[in-house]
């Protein structure tokens, strides 16, 4: 995979189509064993939840598409690491990646229901 921004990109698109299809498998790959997303209300989800989360939706929506990356998501890469930031008029996210043995992993995700300004 990509060390730059094609990479990430592909990382993010990949990470959306394994949620809405509740591939454990991708997403188990993709998440660093000690990755954490936080939600808007603040709450800690490990990676178990995750898959967990993925795995629902994908039972409870079956056919979903998944969305691409945004072209108005912010994408940095600082060597290995990279935060991709996403943005609407109702909500903020941040993920937070680093490269390691030619792919990239994701470690940390926040979430927020303000909008970057």
């Amino acid at each position: 995979m990509d060390p730059g921004e094609a990479g990430i990109r592909e990382a993010e698109n990949a990470w959306s189509r394994a949620f809405v299809t509740g591939d454990a498998a991708y997403l188990d790959d993709l998440l660093d064993s000690s990755y954490v997303s936080v939600n808007a209300k603040g709450d800690a989800r490990a990676k178990s939840q995750i898959i967990a989360l993925a795995r629902q939706f994908a039972a409870d929506h079956p056919g979903a598409k998944a969305q691409p990356l945004s072209p108005t998501s912010i994408i940095q890469v600082k060597g290995a690491a990279a935060v991709v930031t996403h943005r609407n008029e109702k909500d903020t996210s941040v993920d937070v990646f680093y490269y390691v043995e030619g792919r990239w992993r994701a470690w940390f995700s926040q979430h927020t229901s303000i909008p970057l300004k």
